[in-house]
């Protein structure tokens, strides 16, 4: 496992750039996926310390997401922060799921920053200067 590597996975091209950003200034670096299929074709390659997914996508929604790490050994001990704008029932959805935590949408980045934090690393060099 990667514990400097997030995986960002939204359907939001806006959502996946904005949090690519803040997540990176952080001194991670992050991975994305437009939705849970490309997400899992991401997670057969890489293997990172944590999983942010939105619930509502396309073609493979989070909670199927969710349910495939929860099942597949060598990934199923990752965190997942589930993160919803369809109020609590998505939550709650997520949860029973096997998410690790849930944030509702407008997301509060400083709470996500947070919980970034609690679950990797980040590179011992720091952010890049580029």
């Amino acid at each position: 496992m990667d514990n400097d590597l997030v995986l960002v996975v939204d359907d939001d091209e806006g959502v996946l750039r904005l949090l690519k950003i803040l997540i990176s200034s952080g001194g991670y670096d992050v991975i994305t996926a437009a939705d849970g299929a490309a997400a899992v074709r991401q997670l057969e390659q890489f293997r990172p310390s944590l999983i942010l997914t939105d619930i509502r996508m396309p073609v493979m929604d989070g909670i199927k997401l969710i349910r495939h790490v929860r099942r597949t050994p060598g990934l199923m001990n990752i965190p997942v922060v589930a993160m919803s704008g369809a109020g609590n029932e998505g939550l709650v959805d997520a949860m029973a799921a096997g998410a690790t935590f849930t944030v509702g949408k407008p997301l509060d980045f400083d709470k996500l920053v947070e919980l970034v934090g609690q679950y990797a690393s980040p590179r011992k060099s720091g952010p890049d200067q580029n």
